[in-house]
């Protein structure tokens, strides 16, 4: 046989030598490629956790095997892990480890772990910086109180002084309380009492007296060990100055929404528009105290108010006529202020009516001239509740509240009350006609992200197509707050809501949890609403998105979000799984979930229109 006819002889053993030797390279390659992502926590991160958290993110390929800090970690089909591990305070390091065949790849996170509040400790006297009061500058009327507190070591004996002001004053020990973690608390199952007792908290008050002066005084706390009878003195962070009342300081809130709070960086309370004047008397940290009237209060961020030169009268008007007109798709009711009042807004459910309380108004209300006949508005009645408080109740002919546009128009105020939609007979569906405003949560910002990478702003805006067609499908009108990879702000999002006026607002999102909450037992479907009028429509979303996806009962939740805050329509904000949960991040990922969410929200609608609108 010829050389040539050799080769052609061994040419197919050749080949398959050749093809046996490329699989066993390729399955080196694959071997060689296991690989680690921590998708979370991210490296060098500070965290808040009392004894455990979670970690999560990809193994490549997902029939390897790993393990994080010793525990074996199971691995879902598409590779992604998530594991609930103990930590401890202070520095700390996740090691992972993944293992398949002979290939190793090893990744350490490194991540501190802050230390919750704790009780100091007893061998020595010590306190904790993070726990003295006052911590930022006061400035206060005579007659309120100034508290003071810290966290030492217990059994000591403690008081305090105001430069200037006071001699050293006694202050008591409290009783041992647990420490408070909100994210355990709301997302959590509220295992409260596994959180250590606290110890050595010492409080003391003082009421300024009419006499008082100080200008940006120190507090000074005295703390002595009866043991061994040291002492120890701290200046508290925070000063002291009596705002005088003798001249009342007025000022003008200059921002479009001025959000006013319940106290210093505390809830949310009242929503001013801009131009509103408020009479001010004293200051923390970085917010004014507005005074209201004699019983009440709210709070501004300084940065909100321009300061009006002294002499300026606080807010007040004489309130004599208001009268009520019928616009095509509102009833109005116009209130002849004269003045930028602060005003408070509420809904009762049952008679369904608004009460609007303005502050600084006195009645001489002679004329309320109806729309006869009005489809919105029954009646409207005045009452001086007290002294510059004046309550104007508008009583509505529809069953339910669709929503309502409080603002000045140059300095009178106007209530736009939005009319019932009428939903189409059959065979139609009760959403023709309607809009509805879809918004897909996040971006600029990525919102949570998923083990594999997968980000919700991606995520949200895949659904809201979804959604969007199945609503168009159903003859609504829908919008989107983002598309086309576009960006929209926070801020953005209720302005265009309010241009828009939709009949029906949701914001689509996909959830997470804070750091220490154990994800196993902590998932699944949750809705979101703040106003009485979109109670509802939360109610009937999350029913129906229970029914079409079988995941965890999350809970209903009344909260205020920016989506949920307008008062010009029903808002509902959703999340009907968590981007963490790799069960639930699977089934997110596929087209039949958002079918699955887009019938549940179509329903939820139908049937909140059918029972609530005319």
């Amino acid at each position: 046989m010829s050389g040539r006819g050799i080769a052609r002889f061994f040419e197919p053993a050749l080949r398959f030598s050749a093809l046996v030797f490329a699989v066993a390279l390729l399955a080196t390659e694959v071997q060689a490629r296991v690989t680690i992502t921590v998708v979370y926590p991210r490296e060098g991160q500070t965290i808040t956790a009392t004894d455990s958290t979670f970690i999560f993110g990809q193994v490549s390929p997902p029939t390897a095997s790993l393990t994080i800090n010793g525990t074996p970690v199971p691995l879902y089909p598409n590779g992604t892990y998530l594991a609930y591990l103990p930590v401890h305070v202070g520095p700390f390091a996740f090691r992972c480890r993944a293992v398949a065949g002979a290939e190793v790849d090893t990744l350490t996170r490194h991540i501190t772990v802050r230390a919750p509040l704790e009780s100091c400790r007893q061998d020595s006297l010590v306190y904790d910086p993070r726990y003295v009061f006052p911590n930022v500058d006061a400035e206060l009327l005579p007659g309120e109180l100034i508290k003071v507190s810290i966290k030492a070591t217990p059994g000591c004996s403690a008081s305090f002084a105001i430069e200037g002001v006071t001699d050293f004053l006694p202050m008591a020990e409290q009783p041992p309380a647990r420490s408070f973690y909100w994210g355990e608390a709301v997302f959590g199952n509220a295992k409260l009492e596994d959180a250590p007792l606290l110890r050595g908290i010492y409080t003391g008050v003082y009421r300024l007296q009419p006499g008082d002066t100080a200008h940006a005084a120190a507090v000074r706390i005295r703390l002595v060990k009866p043991d061994t009878h040291d002492t120890l003195q701290v200046v508290a962070p925070g000063t002291v100055t009596v705002w005088s009342d003798s001249v009342p300081r007025v000022g003008k809130l200059r921002w479009e929404l001025t959000v006013a709070r319940t106290g210093p960086g505390l809830g949310y309370d009242l929503f001013f528009p801009e131009g509103v004047r408020v009479e001010l008397r004293g200051r923390v940290g970085g917010y004014y105290r507005v005074w209201l009237s004699d019983t009440e209060e709210t709070w501004v961020p300084v940065s909100a108010v321009k300061l009006l030169p002294a002499g300026t009268l606080p807010p007040e008007s004489v309130i004599q006529v208001c009268r009520v007109e019928e616009l095509p798709h509102y009833g109005r009711v116009h209130v002849f202020t004269h003045a930028r009042l602060p005003f408070r807004v509420r809904q009762i459910s049952d008679p369904p009516s608004l009460v609007v309380t303005f502050y600084g108004a006195t009645a001489e209300t002679d004329w309320i001239r109806h729309e006869f006949p009005s489809q919105v508005v029954r009646e409207v009645r005045w009452f001086q509740r007290r002294r510059h408080v004046y309550d104007l109740t508008i009583e509505l002919k529809q069953a339910h509240h669709w929503g309502y546009d409080a603002r000045y128009e140059g300095d009178d105020f106007v209530l736009d009350i939005k009319k019932a939609p009428r939903p189409a007979g059959w065979p139609h569906s009760p959403l023709r006609g309607l809009t509805v405003l879809l918004d897909p949560g996040h971006f600029p910002d990525l919102g949570a992200v998923g083990p594999d990478g997968y980000q919700e702003k991606d995520a949200n805006l895949s659904l809201a197509l979804v959604v969007k067609r199945a609503l168009e499908s159903k003859g609504a009108t829908v919008f989107l707050t983002r598309d086309d990879g576009r960006p929209a702000s926070l801020r953005a999002r209720p302005i265009l809501a309010r241009v828009l006026r939709p009949d029906i607002l949701l914001s689509l999102h996909h959830n997470a949890l804070p750091d220490g909450v154990n994800p196993f037992e902590n998932h699944g479907t949750s809705t979101y609403y703040y106003h009485p009028q979109s109670y509802e429509l939360a109610v009937a979303i999350q029913k129906y998105l229970l029914d079409a996806l079988k995941f965890k009962n999350f809970g209903l939740y009344y909260d205020n979000l920016a989506l949920c805050r307008p008062t010009q329509m029903p808002a509902v904000l959703t999340e009907p799984g968590f981007m963490m949960y790799p069960p639930e991040l699977l089934q997110i990922e596929s087209p039949e979930y958002r079918k699955k969410v887009a019938r549940a929200v179509v329903r939820a609608l139908e049937e909140f229109v059918r029972e609530n609108a005319d």
